[in-house]
């Protein structure tokens, strides 16, 4: 997981160097991409801990609602990273006030929903019918 956040920490610098050539709405493309790829990687993150978690915790069983688990994770992070990318922007912060803004909210966007989802989805895989 950390090989994945190097090359992304490279690209914000890279970002904050040469400044990102403004689009019409003074948004920056380049940062917008670089918010969508940092909230997938925050993400992407939370969700890895959680399945090796959950593998440890039960060896051999399979991962109840795999699909919703996945959703939850990508779509809280996405969610949250969006959110913090406009509340920046609006507060006129930084380029790495703003990717720092980011990655938290993404964090925090993708354990919040995991916690709504194991607080009020099943935990066991349904029994076969017979």
């Amino acid at each position: 997981i950390a090989c994945f956040w190097v090359p992304a920490a490279a690209f914000a610098g890279v970002l904050a160097a040469t400044g990102a050539n403004e689009s019409p709405l003074n948004i920056p493309p380049a940062l917008m991409i670089a918010t969508l790829v940092f909230s997938t990687l925050a993400g992407a993150t939370t969700l890895a801990q959680t399945l090796v978690s959950e593998f440890k915790a039960n060896p051999g069983k399979p991962l109840v609602s795999p699909w919703l688990n996945c959703l939850a994770h990508m779509g809280g992070s996405w969610l949250a990273g969006g959110a913090a990318f406009v509340l920046a922007m609006d507060g006129q912060l930084g380029v790495w006030k703003l990717l720092a803004a980011v990655i938290i909210a993404s964090f925090m966007g993708a354990k919040f929903l995991e916690w709504l989802s194991s607080k009020y989805l099943p935990t066991t895989t349904p029994k076969a019918p017979a």
